[in-house]
């Protein structure tokens, strides 16, 4: 190889490090560990106009939300419909603490430019036990959660045990159009959802209403309690 060969490879060389260089420190990082990241106001009023809105959330109400992950979904909502009481239940201590409750708080309020108006209590669980109070919520939230449970019967058994008698259960769930289909990227297998209303109802469920999200990705589903 020449010395004119060599320099032009060290120049490109140099050139590519240096882009490579400005575009991480171009990448902003995550400002908490998981779940929806919004970066503007705008992102959170989109996924609250086209999805959050249908889970039906009204002032004062006590609610807890199940696989909740940071809290992310459930701030945005908080961005919109002031004084609800959360409950944010998930498995994972790692996204789902009071430090990373903080940061996704903040950043929120700082894409909104005003403080959110509800309250937030953490509860971790396993993929046994949900650990919620009984007969406290007037609504329960399953947003994007349901094909990722471990134990359905005994979860689904301790969710209808933890609602209110007139609470609303709220469950968000892409169905399967045909057999075997998979999700993206998770690759758990898609919600069969004729069988998923008879287990509903083998629960203790009776469907009220169910809608399409603004996206047509996710059917929103609403049940009462049909026994005590």
């Amino acid at each position: 190889m020449g010395l004119k060969d060599f320099f032009m490879r060290l120049v490109l060389l140099l050139m590519l490090t240096a882009f490579v260089v400005k575009a991480s420190a171009q990448k902003k990082p995550r400002p908490y560990r998981c779940g929806f990241t919004p970066d503007s106001f705008k992102g959170v009023r989109h996924n609250y106009e086209n999805y959050a809105v249908l889970f039906g959330c009204k002032p004062g109400e006590r609610i807890a939300s199940v696989g909740a992950q940071s809290g992310a979904v459930e701030m945005g909502i908080s961005c919109f419909t002031d004084s609800l009481r959360w409950t944010l239940q998930d498995t994972n201590a790692m996204c789902l603490n009071a430090d990373q409750l903080a940061k996704v708080k903040a950043h929120f309020q700082s894409l909104k430019g005003d403080s959110i108006q509800s309250s937030f209590e953490i509860v971790i669980g396993t993929e046994a036990q949900t650990n919620l109070p009984v007969n406290t919520f007037d609504r329960i939230i399953l947003s994007n959660v349901f094909h990722e449970l471990t134990a359905p019967d005994s979860t689904m058994r301790q969710l209808h045990a933890a609602m209110n008698q007139n609470a609303v259960l709220v469950i968000s769930e892409a169905f399967a159009r045909k057999p075997g289909e998979r999700r993206k990227p998770c690759n758990h297998r898609k919600t069969d959802r004729t069988v998923f209303l008879q287990s509903m109802t083998r629960w203790g469920f009776q469907p009220v209403s169910e809608t399409m999200d603004g996206n047509r990705h996710m059917s929103v589903l609403q049940f009462k309690k049909t026994t005590p």
